[in-house]
């Protein structure tokens, strides 16, 4: 029989804790040889829970990579030199209420990267032709996504039309109330702005449709907007502003006379929107404000030429109506610009491109023509192992030319009967321009039975046990 030994009653337990003495006193702790080795072992695992998964707990800490600065250049932020769009499932026109994940997540803030001294005449910007309109039928709806929404999708230029209702801006296409006013658009535009300063909204204002009767006069009804988002737009100006001018803000271009941004006029823009379109021969069948289906595409595409060497704000509308369903000359514009500005090949402008229903592959081959080609090096890791015990030496992303260096080190764990110890000299890694890989340049590891650590705690660098 196992033999117990009382632990005794503390002794400032007094009279009246005497359910709790009786408690206290009826634990017992064993004496034979088996519980006091199963009471070994136990604390044994217990101090190798303390050793071992600290380890483990470093190794996935080692997630987040700092490049070394690279000769050939920065990375960029966006990711935008990573995603070939041509390889996407989505098309030159959206088909879905929401644009897709893999857009969004790569140009949210795809301004970032732009110079603060950049004219925004030189960026190539995505935009929306009667952005707020999405409902009334296929005579009035030209979008499928909210602005919310388009502005996620990296749009950064939005047509909105108002129609005087009272003291209030109401939203319209022709007579088709879009069911939002002026101050919703204003809020989404502010809240998305707050949220990422390092963008930049270009807003074109107009007057639409007939005014409700009773309704106070344009300039009023935009005089109280004007006072309660004042902070929120780019003051008037004479000239075109700089990307470093404008970030955080929006920057109002209209006919009319807004005391904020700038006058839509030759001086300062260029711009093509020939929306009385037909599924004609004649290139100008009624008129030279009237276009073919075919001369549209062809003054889209000479506009996008014309922008790479303009100083001013080139404005390509690819929207067209009148002679044919609106989103059947999206379908046609949208896939043409996508065509004629090409696969990447490093930076380029071809202005702000004004579309019905855009799609993910052409908003996102706009964006990507701000940036200047740059080849990579994806990811690579190596290892080497002992036993369970092991050490990886984990490049990142980087840039042709960036080079990573990995101090000598070991990295060791007992397991009965000795030690099994990974081992490394100074390793230099290069992410080569020839092969566009990592290669290591310098150094080697191996594995022994030595039960020393060394330079465990560094950057690119895992340790571990299986």
């Amino acid at each position: 029989m196992e033999q117990y030994e009382s632990i005794p009653k503390m002794a400032s337990d007094s009279s009246t804790d005497e359910n709790v003495g009786l408690v206290s006193s009826s634990i017992r702790r064993p004496r034979s040889r088996i519980s006091r080795v199963l009471l070994s072992v136990l604390v044994l695992a217990m101090l190798a829970c303390v050793v071992v998964i600290p380890l483990r707990r470093q190794s996935d800490s080692l997630s987040h990579y700092v490049v070394s600065p690279s000769p050939v250049g920065a990375l960029i932020k966006s990711r935008l030199t990573v995603l070939d769009e041509d390889s996407k499932s989505e098309g030159t026109i959206s088909s879905s209420s929401s644009p897709a994940s893999w857009l969004t997540s790569a140009v949210e803030d795809w301004m970032v990267d732009l110079p603060s001294s950049k004219s925004i005449a030189h960026v190539s910007i995505p935009g929306t032709h009667d952005s707020g309109a999405r409902f009334g039928g296929v005579g009035c709806e030209t979008q499928s996504w909210t602005i919310e929404k388009q502005l996620k999708a990296g749009i950064r230029f939005f047509d909105i039309r108002c129609r005087i209702a009272g003291t209030v801006f109401s939203i319209h296409h022709g007579p088709c109330f879009q069911e939002m006013f002026f101050g919703d658009v204003l809020i989404d535009v502010q809240d998305f702005l707050y949220a990422h300063p390092n963008e930049f909204v270009i807003m074109n204002i107009q007057e639409e449709h007939k005014p409700m009767s009773g309704s106070s006069s344009f300039s009023s009804i935009w005089s109280t907007y004007r006072s309660r988002f004042n902070s929120l737009f780019v003051d008037s100006r004479s000239s075109l502003p700089t990307v470093g001018q404008v970030r955080g803000k929006v920057l109002l271009i209209s006919t009319l006379s807004l005391g904020k941004g700038i006058k839509w006029d030759s001086a300062l823009t260029e711009t093509q929107n020939i929306y009385k379109v037909y599924a004609l021969l004649n290139d100008n069948p009624f008129g030279s404000s009237t276009a073919s289906i075919g001369q549209k595409k062809k003054l889209v595409r000479s506009y996008i030429e014309k922008a790479a060497s303009s100083s001013k704000l080139v404005l390509n509308f690819l929207s067209g109506a009148e002679g044919m369903i609106l989103k059947d000359v999206a379908r046609s514009t949208n896939q043409n610009a996508y065509e004629h500005i090409g696969a990447y090949n490093g930076a380029k402008r071809v202005g702000v491109i004004i579309m019905d229903f855009p799609g993910e592959k052409l908003v996102y081959r706009v964006i990507k023509t701000n940036f200047e080609a740059t080849e990579y090096c994806e990811p690579r890791t190596w290892r080497t192992q002992s036993g369970k015990t092991w050490a990886e030496f984990r490049m990142p992303r980087a840039v042709v030319g960036t080079s990573i260096s990995i101090k000598g080190g070991a990295y060791y764990k007992y397991s009965f009967p000795k030690c099994h110890r990974a081992t490394w000299t100074d390793l230099r890694f290069v992410c080569s321009s020839s092969s566009r890989t990592w290669e290591v340049a310098s150094g080697s590891w191996d594995a022994d039975a030595w039960c020393h650590n060394s330079n465990t705690n560094q950057d690119y660098l895992a340790v571990g046990v299986l």
